[in-house]
């Protein structure tokens, strides 16, 4: 259920966050300390790990939390997230969103393979224009290509892809696909169950997936990687 909270999660606001729908639907996850007198909350180190990799981008900074419902591996359908979770960063100008579950959280499992044999968590980076509360149309995306993912769909390095309009993104953004690269501020690094690393979506419009079309795939790609700017999904 939408803004579920999981192993100790609390609801709960912050002074960075005005208190409003999304105050209600994200929460803050404490992946350590207590609830309560007495009440530890669950380390699990995958979840830990992913947890520790932000925090190297956004050091003392706790995430808010979203989850979307999780549906049984043999029922996925597009709009159900197989996924644990969505954290989001206040990132300054924009908001990060990073999945919880595509790697392996708890043991060694079955966890979505990405490129050069990584385990890879899908993330992205949406300007705030002039929200305080981060969107929750990000959260149903990641969510929607983590499904994909999760039923044998592979991520690679550099590749573009027409998805349609995204749903609840700003119809004036005219976002019709993303460009998937390996996220330029994280390195993939040992993990407690494998290598990890972090797919970057980025938003793109009709126009430019016709120019990849056109052959402008390697152009498109290697501008935004070269550029942080353009890293980030303008809604």
């Amino acid at each position: 259920m939408l803004g579920e909270v999981r192993e100790g999660q609390r609801a709960a606001t912050s002074k960075n966050f005005q208190v409003g729908l999304f105050s209600k639907i994200f929460g803050r996850r404490e992946s350590d300390g207590h609830v309560g007198p007495g009440v530890v909350v669950p380390v699990h180190p995958g979840w830990a790990f992913v947890e520790s990799v932000f925090a190297d981008l956004y050091p003392g900074q706790k995430p808010m939390h979203a989850a979307l419902p999780i549906a049984p591996s043999h029922e996925l359908l597009l709009g159900r997230a197989s996924v644990e979770g969505t954290h989001v960063y206040d990132a300054g100008r924009a908001w990060h969103y990073v999945t919880l579950g595509l790697t392996d959280l708890y043991d060694q499992s079955d966890a979505s393979i990405g490129p050069n044999a990584i385990r890879c968590e899908l993330s992205m980076r949406v300007g705030k224009r002039d929200s305080t509360e981060p969107p929750l149309w990000p959260v149903a995306f990641l969510g929607k290509i983590a499904s994909h993912v999760r039923q044998g769909a592979v991520l690679s390095q550099a590749v573009a892809f027409r998805t349609g309009a995204i749903a609840g993104a700003p119809a004036d953004a005219a976002l019709e696909g993303v460009v998937a690269l390996r996220d330029p501020e994280i390195e993939p690094r040992p993990g407690p169950f494998g290598k990890v690393g972090v797919i970057l979506l980025v938003g793109v419009t009709g126009r430019e997936l016709d120019q990849v079309k056109n052959g402008g795939a390697a152009k498109l790609v290697a501008d935004i990687a070269a550029d942080p700017a353009r890293q980030i999904t303008t809604p």
